[in-house]
């Protein structure tokens, strides 16, 4: 009896330290360690295709309006693209354009107009209008005294480089009036416009080799007409003419 309680002590005692202890001892075995995730490669997706990049807008030939220039008294001035009033021969151009000038120191521009003559050179492989010389017949501007209204002449005649006195040749063409614009003679060519035959009504076109002498047809409403290469008849009801020569026969047009 004493035996069998001594036993069922030691039992629990063993059981207590078993519960007590780490587990690697309770176990009796190593513990496996956990497995690392795989070390990064350093690789990412590919990125996805962009799309097509827009192409870019191209420079307009003559730099683009409007220009901006600084005077030598420290002004701004803005001039904006010439509306040509009229170009003669393509030789001589009068415009107007719109400036805006800042005085130095002001915090409002004023507005006002120019009037510019001058003589063209036309490059129609660059499709640009040079102008060698600018000149101002009028200026208005409501508020400038009379130094600002010479200095703003002045920046226009005088200070724009030369490099800088163009226009785009497509910009004159679509402001001139196109009555203006005469076409250069060229020696060998013929230019004259044709003469134009229009019927409201369905029709062919019949050539005629001489002036026709008409005679009606008794009877009816046919037409004859004599030429010196063959004969021709026409009616109005049936809306057809017959032509024919002595070699080639008769041929009915409708």
């Amino acid at each position: 009896m004493w035996r069998r309680s001594r036993v069922k002590s030691l039992l629990a005692l063993a059981t207590a330290g078993a519960l007590l202890l780490p587990a690697p001892l309770v176990a009796g075995l190593p513990q496996t360690p956990s497995a690392k995730p795989p070390a990064s490669t350093g690789a990412r997706p590919a990125p996805k295709p962009s799309s097509a990049a827009a192409p870019a807008t191209l420079a307009p030939l003559d730099g683009g309006w409007p220009r901006t220039y600084s005077t030598p008294s420290g002004g701004q001035l803005v001039l904006y693209q010439p509306q040509v009033a009229s170009w003669d021969r393509q030789l001589h151009m009068v415009g107007y354009s719109a400036v805006s000038f800042l005085p130095k120191g002001a915090e409002k521009a004023q507005l006002g107009t120019v009037k510019v003559e001058s003589d063209t050179v036309v490059a129609v492989s660059e499709r640009l209008v040079r102008f060698p010389k600018v000149k101002v017949t009028e200026a208005t501007f409501a508020t400038l005294d009379r130094d600002q209204l010479r200095e703003v002449v002045t920046q226009i005649t005088d200070g724009i480089p030369d490099h800088e006195r163009v226009i785009a040749l497509d910009r004159v063409l679509a402001s001139v009036e196109k009555s203006q614009i005469i076409p250069r003679d060229v020696s060998g060519v013929k230019a004259d416009p044709p003469v134009i035959f229009y019927s409201t009504t369905p029709a062919v076109l019949v050539n005629i080799d001489g002036e026709p002498i008409w005679s009606p047809i008794k009877d009816n409403d046919l037409k004859f007409a004599s030429t010196r290469t063959g004969t021709c008849s026409s009616s109005k009801r049936a809306r057809r003419s017959t032509c024919g020569t002595s070699s080639r026969g008769s041929r009915r047009l409708t």
